[in-house]
């Protein structure tokens, strides 16, 4: 049986069926270890909320981590100059 043959037949249940069937897919993939628990999640909400961290957009993210970036970058450029002369 072929995923779209498997697809189509799937849409035809009736809809607590097709949940059903979405729910046991869902829990039979394995956790990844990078997986976020609701819990955790529920905290993050909490930190955000109360002011503990703050949020950022996803540009002030990306940029955050383009600096991060070139700041290996450099250093990793500086311990290879090191590593020449020595």
């Amino acid at each position: 049986m072929t995923l779209a043959t498997l697809k189509k037949a799937a849409l035809q249940l009736p809809e607590n069926q097709r949940m059903k069937l979405a729910n046991a897919l869902v829990e039979s993939i394995p956790p990844h270890r990078e997986a976020v628990t609701f819990e955790e999640l529920e905290r993050r909400a909490e930190e955000v909320i109360s002011g503990k961290v703050k949020a950022v957009s996803s540009e002030e993210f990306d940029a955050g981590i383009n600096q991060l970036m070139q700041g290996f970058a450099q250093k990793r450029k500086a311990q290879r100059r090191l590593a020449q002369r020595g």
